[in-house]
Formats: C-alpha cells, structure tokens, sequence
C-alpha cells in the first residue's frame, strides 16, 4: 500500500523487496521454487537502487537476492556465475559506500565459496575462489572480530582448503 501512495520512496521498495526475500525463503524450506520472489526482489530492490543510487541498504539487499537465487540453483545442480557475478557486483558497490561494512566482506566470502564449491563439483581446481573468499572473510573479521557466524564461515572456507588447523583458530 505504501508503494501505492508514494511511488518515489526508495525505503518501501527495499522493504518489499526483503519481504519477497523472506517469502523466498519460506517457499525454499517448504520444498517450493522460490525463483520467482527472488527475480521480484531484484526488481524492487533495483528500482529503489534507481531512486537513490547511493542506497547501501538497497545494494546489499539486492546482493542477496541474487545470492539467496545463486545458492538455491546450486542446491539443484544448475548454473550459477550470473547472479554471483551480480552479487558481487552489487557488493563491490556497496563496499565503495560502506567500506567499513563487514557483512559486505561476509557476503562476497559466501558467494566465492559458492562458486568454489561449484567449481569443485564440475571437477575443476576451486582453490583459487576459495582463497579469495577467505581472504574476504579475514578482511570482515578484522572489522569485528566478534562476529560468530563469520568465524564458523572462516572454518568452513578453511576447512574447503584443507587448513583445518587454521579453520578452528591453531
């Protein structure tokens, strides 16, 4: 309704473009294709982008549209470069606005570690994409370092490199 009255605020289409995320998010625990609300999330989140271009809250939600798109096509085997390369797209603007954003870092970890771990499962050498997500994670952990989930990230990307040691902290 929001968007009816006031077509020109930039807020109520990240709002709703979070919303079809979290949407998305419900079909996919329910074994449901939500492709379609993450494409209408890109959407909103791109014209509040058109709105106000400086909008960090809209660049990183759109970035993760494409992400939450790009781990749901990996899940099922299918291709997922295009919205990785948005997403990080997305993220590298986002970072020239917000440099001192961890999450940005987190996330631009996370879609490398997709890419590896397609990259892997195609048979070719990941370490390359997981070194630079690692390299991404640290770069968030020294921005705050008390950030438990990228620590479990930092792990898990370790781990992909076989540094185990260097994934639990040692």
């Amino acid at each position: 309704q929001i968007l009816t009255q006031s077509q020109g605020h930039r807020e109520a289409w990240i709002h709703r473009g979070r919303i079809r995320i979290g949407w998305g998010l419900s079909r996919e625990t329910r074994g449901q294709d939500p492709s379609d609300l993450y494409r209408s999330a890109i959407e909103d989140l791109s014209e509040a982008i058109r709105r106000e271009s400086s909008a960090t809250q809209a660049w990183m939600g759109r970035a993760n549209a494409h992400i939450r798109l790009a781990a749901y096509f990996h899940k099922r085997g299918m291709e997922i470069v295009g919205p990785c390369n948005a997403a990080l797209g997305d993220l590298e603007v986002a970072s020239g606005l917000a440099p001192e954003d961890s999450e940005i870092g987190f996330q631009r970890a996370y879609v490398r570690s997709l890419l590896g771990s397609q990259r892997w499962t195609q048979g070719g050498n990941p370490k390359s994409d997981f070194e630079a997500a690692l390299l991404e994670i640290e770069r968030s952990l020294r921005l705050d370092p008390g950030w438990s989930e990228a620590w479990l990230l930092r792990g898990s990307i370790a781990g992909d490199l076989g540094l185990y040691f260097v994934g639990i902290g040692i």
